[in-house]
């Protein structure tokens, strides 16, 4: 699934509710959960940033659908990033031939994908 990284903001009414935070916290991983994504990891920070909310979702839409619910609550505004594998990038930028050679280091084990309806059919 890709990965999306959020870089939150805590708003002025967001500033108000932090004795909740907590509460507030672990219900989103659970909506998160409920719209089919997963929290891998959340991280307060210091510096530009208040939160760092990493997802894997199967969509760039349900990913937004997440986030924008959570911000709809008005404690936090986003900004998002879009997650590649480092090894995967990488590959972008070899020729066919070194690419070849490199296979079985850039090579990552991924689960199978689903069969499509045409391959059922078959």
């Amino acid at each position: 699934m890709p990965i999306f990284i959020a870089l939150g903001k805590v708003t002025d009414a967001g500033m108000q509710n932090l004795d909740h935070l907590t509460a507030r916290h672990e219900e989103a991983i659970k909506r998160a959960h409920r719209l089919g994504g997963r929290v891998v990891s959340s991280y307060a920070t210091m510096g530009a940033y208040d939160f760092v909310v990493v997802l894997d979702c199967p969509s760039m839409e349900i990913a937004m659908t997440i986030l924008s619910r959570e911000a709809a609550g008005g404690n936090i505004r986003y900004e998002t990033l879009t997650g590649l594998p480092t090894r995967d990038f990488a590959r972008m930028f070899l020729d066919a031939e070194a690419l070849a050679e490199e296979e079985t280091v850039l090579r990552r084990d991924r689960p199978p994908r689903p069969a499509t309806s045409e391959a059922a059919e078959e």
